[in-house]
């Protein structure tokens, strides 16, 4: 029996083999918008390029370590790093072991560090306790960092982020013929004098943008923030839009257990009375808003099973948020005997309709109601009852405007949690927008009680869960965001 019997290659192969290289390519692009580079050269006291030398990064936080060698022309580059503090050495037979104890690497950043070794044993080493300020000079993007400090310190109403970005310079919330917020809760800045439309938005750099108002999307809870970043002058690798590019870096726990625990609080109580309601006498207006929450991280260790002080680590938060407030309308509704018919309290006549007419100068006359009265014969009986059942009688005052004060009460709740475990990331993916849902809740389960009598009723709900799955360190992780 003769004939070629090779296997040939399917089509499922095929298939297999192009979605595999996409994977790869889309894991390869996340890494571009978020990861941080270390670059430089090794010379020795005469200028010449020193070959072979070994470098060494270490991360502080974590204490996982990687190492490179310097090529022919004595340079190294070491990527992908997560953001944070590296300490960095170099050595080489014959030269003393150089340290640089502290390299601070901002999110999506390339930052170059040089090295000049002495003659001596590799025993020896010298460490560089003073250094002139690491300028980024291997990329022309411009921007600014808000760490992790920043965002712990720095007092936030309503917690996002989102507003932070204000501590930039060229930056700007002015935009009147623009919309002044957007459904998830966030601020939209101008930069460089660009509408505020014009920003790109990403999560450990994955797409963040919420598409309807072309405006921030999901926002993590601040404690789960390592830092963000706002670039402009970027590279194609970011690309979308013409003003700034927002990139956030999430928590991945470090070899050592960080928490926090925390609550801001807002009440009527310690507030001062509206100016407007001061002055109309109706006292201030229900408020109650609690934001509080909880975070912590740390290396993933299983007693008698698994340590992973040094490679695996974990991190989890989680936010509550709940508002209650009363909202003030004042508006004129008519008086009881507006609603029969009866109009004499106002100076305006009132005419009747139907008995228009033209006068010898051709122009249209009508007669009007006597004692500016409509006989409750005219009156249409389906608008009396609109009016009767949609608008209330007056409760202020005894005047014909502004004669209704109304107090309806509005909530909003949210809850968002970043659970472990959640080592090294990489990878993310928000799936849904959260939004405020008016009226009923539209999720099941029990509705948010009232807290207050003056809060009338129930006007909305919003749930937000931020998840995220996670791998060792030097896999990816996934960010899934949901909204119920």
């Amino acid at each position: 029996m003769s004939g070629d019997h090779r296997l040939k290659p399917s089509r499922f192969s095929g298939f297999s083999r192009f979605f595999i290289g996409l994977s790869l390519l889309a894991s390869s692009l996340v890494a571009q918008t978020t990861n941080s580079t270390i670059v430089g050269s090794v010379m020795d006291g005469q200028s010449s390029v020193v070959a072979g030398s070994v470098i060494t990064v270490k991360d502080k936080g974590t204490g996982v370590s990687r190492t490179v060698t310097t090529d022919t022309t004595g340079s190294y580059r070491i990527f992908p790093l997560n953001p944070g503090r590296y300490e960095l050495s170099a050595t080489h037979p014959g030269f003393k072991t150089k340290i640089v104890p502290e390299v601070i690497l901002e999110l999506a950043s390339t930052v170059k560090v040089d090295f000049t070794l002495e003659v001596g044993q590799v025993s020896e080493s010298v460490e560089v306790t003073a250094t002139a300020a690491i300028l980024q000079t291997q990329e022309a993007s411009v921007g600014g960092t808000v760490t992790g400090q920043e965002l712990a310190r720095l007092p936030v109403n309503g917690r996002n982020y989102t507003r932070l970005i204000m501590l930039m310079p060229g930056t700007s919330d002015q935009g009147g013929s623009q919309s002044q917020g957007t459904f998830s809760g966030t601020q939209l800045i101008s930069v460089n004098g660009q509408r505020r439309q014009d920003n790109n938005y990403t999560v450990d750099g994955v797409d963040n943008n919420f598409q309807m108002m072309n405006s921030p999307g999901a926002s993590p809870p601040m404690d789960s923030i390592q830092e963000f970043r706002v670039l402009n002058n970027t590279s194609a690798e970011f690309g979308r839009s013409s003003g700034a590019n927002v990139n956030i870096a999430t928590k991945s726990g470090t070899r050592d257990l960080h928490g926090s625990a925390y609550e801001f609080l807002r009440n009527d109580k310690l507030d001062a009375n509206d100016f407007f309601a001061n002055r109309q006498g109706t006292g201030k207006v229900p408020f109650r808003q609690n934001q509080y929450g909880v975070s912590i991280g740390g290396p993933l260790v299983l007693p008698k099973v698994y340590n992973g002080r040094d490679k695996t680590f974990w991190f989890a938060s989680w936010e509550g948020f709940r508002l209650r407030r009363g909202g003030t309308a004042n508006t004129t509704v008519p008086v009881a005997a507006q609603r029969a018919g009866d109009f004499s309290q106002q100076p305006r006549t009132i005419f009747d309709p139907f008995s228009g007419r033209l006068n010898a100068q051709g122009s249209i006359v009508r007669d009007a109601f006597p004692g500016n009265r409509i006989p409750a014969a005219r009156i249409s009986p389906a608008m009396k009852f609109f009016v009767d059942t949609l608008l209330p009688l007056p409760n202020f005052g005894t005047g014909l405007n502004n004669n209704y004060i109304n107090t309806a009460g509005r909530s909003n709740d949210r809850h968002c949690q970043h659970p472990l475990p959640s080592p090294t990331r990489r990878r993310s993916r928000p799936e849904r927008q959260p939004q405020s849902l008016r009226g009923k809740p539209l999720r099941r389960g029990k509705r948010c009680r009232r807290l207050d009598p003056h809060l009338q009723r129930h006007h909305g709900s919003r749930r937000e869960v931020w998840l995220q799955q996670a791998h060792d360190s030097g896999g990816h992780v996934e960010h899934r965001h949901h909204s119920r």
